[in-house]
Order: structure tokens, then C-alpha cells, then sequence
């Protein structure tokens, strides 16, 4: 069996093939994990950082549209968490259930 490399995938490095968002963004004082590419929680990450027009747009209204445009997405994305420490993020998104973690320094 060979590899999906060997069959010409592309290495995606901390991205996802079928699902968006879903990777490490940058905070205000770290960086956090986010995978919010179900329609719950995709809706419930609009409201937090306050961008609820984001549900409704043509580009990320579904899961597959929000694969499509990743790149526009994660800039939109990485503005806003960049605003806050990851500490209200990561309280924010667990209140809502929305997968999200820290990322952790060695020490």
C-alpha cells in the first residue's frame, strides 16, 4: 500500500483536508488549537469573536465552502484571536463545547 504522498497528495502541514477551522492559530499571548468545522460549533465560533455575518457568508457557510476558502478563512480567524489572550478563548470556545486546547512550550 503506498502512501497519499506517493499517490501526489500535497503535505498540508497543520491543515485538514476536509474540515475548516481547524488548526493552531495565534492569540494575543500564545497560540490555541481550534477545530470548529461542525455547523453548531462554527456557528457558536461566529458569535464569540463577533463576527456572526461569517455564518451567513457564501464563502463559509458550509463545511465544504470553508475547506474551499481556508486561506480567506484564516485570516479573518487569526485577526480576531489575536485581539484576546488564549485564557478567554479557551474559556470562551469551552463554554460553547467547540474542540480547542493550548498550545503548550516545552517548558
Amino acid at each position: 500500500m503506498s502512501s497519499p504522498l506517493a499517490r501526489g497528495a500535497q503535505r498540508l502541514g497543520q491543515l485538514h483536508r476536509g474540515s475548516a477551522p481547524y488548526r493552531v492559530f495565534r492569540t494575543a499571548d500564545g497560540y490555541l488549537t481550534l477545530g470548529a468545522s461542525k455547523e453548531k460549533f462554527w456557528r457558536a465560533l461566529c458569535g464569540i469573536i463577533g463576527r456572526p455575518d461569517l455564518s451567513e457568508d457564501p464563502r463559509f457557510r458550509a463545511n465544504a465552502d470553508r475547506v474551499a476558502n481556508n486561506a480567506a478563512l484564516v485570516e479573518i480567524l487569526q485577526e480576531a484571536l489575536a485581539g484576546q489572550p488564549s485564557a478567554h478563548w479557551l474559556q470562551a470556545f469551552g463554554a460553547a463545547g467547540i474542540p480547542s486546547e493550548p498550545v503548550l512550550s516545552l517548558r
